[in-house]
């Protein structure tokens, strides 16, 4: 199995924000273990969440697809998710998907966390 790592830290003074720390790959073999920590995250009030990608070191088809399919879920429920700290082999395939043009990305989490949810945040693509 792939060894992957995911911390999830609650914001104390944004309680409505959580961020998922992922270090690793994001693909077919993660996946159970990066859902069970999304699964944590409480749907009410509406959540939202930030994905610090800076330790990860590849996202796969399947894994871009997770992405998306959370993202929608957030969405749905009222709140948002937003990505955070791509290294360039993920930021060329998030750009090559078009991938920008869906959800927003943030140079670091500390940008995401304070521009990520605002009504005109500035984003990085």
């Amino acid at each position: 199995m792939e060894n992957i790592t995911i911390d999830v830290v609650h914001h104390l003074l944004q309680p409505d924000i959580v961020t998922l720390r992922i270090r690793g790959s994001i693909q077919a073999e993660t996946l159970v273990q990066i859902d069970q920590a999304v699964q944590t995250v409480p749907a009410t009030p509406p959540k939202k969440l930030i994905f610090d990608l800076g330790e990860t070191g590849h996202i796969s088809n399947r894994g871009w697809a997770f992405v998306l399919s959370t993202l929608q879920r957030f969405r749905d429920q009222g709140g948002d998710l937003v990505l955070a700290a791509m290294n360039p082999e993920v930021h060329d395939a998030f750009e090559l998907l078009d991938y920008h043009k869906v959800i927003r990305l943030f140079a670091g989490a500390e940008d995401a966390l304070k521009e990520g949810f605002n009504p005109s945040p500035n984003a990085v693509s």
